[in-house]
């Protein structure tokens, strides 16, 4: 669901880090990690249980999206035997 929302606001590439940070002369860094960056951030934090919120609150993007993505795409046979 999370991608789908991100999809539609192009912004996968940003979770995914297949979208590099620029680099520190670049002009458009403060627009990139103000609308690419924090905003994406700001997303992924907010589309969770506060209890997860709590423990990726300080990461950045890509760290909470690896973090979501190790937690939460891995199966469960056990319980998708019992659904």
């Amino acid at each position: 669901m999370v991608i789908i929302a991100l999809s539609t606001k192009n912004k996968v590439e940003f979770v995914n880090g297949t979208t590099p940070q620029p680099s520190e002369t670049d002009p458009s860094l403060s627009h990139w990690t103000r609308y690419n960056n924090n905003m994406v951030s700001s997303w992924l934090v907010q589309s969770v249980s506060v209890r997860i919120h709590q423990s990726i609150i300080w990461m950045d993007r890509v760290d909470i999206w690896n973090d979501l993505k190790a937690s939460f795409s891995q199966m469960d046979l056990s319980r998708i035997f019992d659904l």
